[in-house]
């Protein structure tokens, strides 16, 4: 962590915490994964270190059943809600094809280290959601990237995705692979497996 972490670096971690399910069913971040990634950004030197997340359920039911908020209070870490629209600020996604610009947390704009930590799953409409797709917890509206349509009104979820990646860039990747959610996905319940 000491490679991409430098002593009094603003961190923030956003996790997959989308879903009001429990741990077990695989459809978010596992708490094990999100404790220790916190401590490795301690052990690093890191100075302000948040948790954010826009979730698509409650984001208290959220926070509370997938066992973020306990992780959190634990280790003395802001876990922040993004749903409030003044949390955001419009930026330009100079290279979108389809989305030209989108509203993105500003906790992930004004920081010195972005750390993306989706977990492994089955998607219904983009048959995985890994690192690119948790992204989308990133902006205010998520419901675009499925509306926003290509040529002759093709989905065009997957290149709305990869739009955003050109301008949202993490400096760290980790991806919680610890179980995965094979069907159902991405909210569950669906198979899972642990590796």
């Amino acid at each position: 962590m000491k490679a991409f972490i430098q002593p009094g670096d603003r961190v923030v971690i956003k996790p997959n915490l989308a879903w009001s399910r429990p741990p077990e069913q695989a459809a978010c971040t596992s708490p094990e994964v999100l404790a220790a990634v916190i401590a490795a950004c301690r052990a690093a030197g890191a100075g302000e270190l948040i948790v954010g997340e826009h979730a698509c359920d409650a984001a208290a039911v959220v926070f509370d059943l997938s066992g973020a908020r306990a992780v959190c209070a634990q280790a003395g870490v802001e876990l922040v809600d993004w749903s409030s629209p003044r949390l955001y600020r419009e930026q330009p996604l100079a290279q979108g094809q389809t989305l030209k610009t989108d509203r993105i947390a500003s906790d992930l704009l004004d920081c010195d280290v972005y750390i993306n930590l989706p977990t492994l799953k089955h998607h219904s409409a983009s048959t995985v959601t890994l690192a690119l797709k948790n992204q989308m917890g990133c902006v205010h509206d998520r419901g675009k990237y499925h509306s926003e349509r290509g040529a002759a009104g093709a989905n065009n979820l997957h290149r709305n995705v990869v739009d955003l990646a050109t301008a949202l860039r993490p400096t760290l990747n980790i991806l919680d692979a610890t179980r995965a959610l094979r069907t159902g996905g991405p909210k569950g319940p669906g198979v899972v497996e642990q590796l």
